[in-house]
């Protein structure tokens, strides 16, 4: 996510959020560990994961019961 020096600053380039959807806070299926996730249209990955610069993006599957 781009920081400015100066509140009047411009930020030229394209914004972190620009790129994905959406970062959020959950916990994974055992409903115990939380972590932070960037989500992709059809994938995500952790925001620690994503910070090393080669993230292992994880396709979403559909749950069956």
């Amino acid at each position: 996510m781009p920081l400015m020096d100066d509140e009047n600053s411009k930020f030229t380039g394209q914004e972190y959020l620009g790129l994905y959807p959406k970062v959020t806070k959950d916990t994974y299926d055992d409903k115990v560990k939380k972590d932070v996730f960037v989500e992709g249209k059809d994938h995500w990955t952790t925001l620690s994961d994503f910070n090393s610069g080669r993230p292992t993006w994880h396709k979403y599957t559909t749950a069956t019961k």
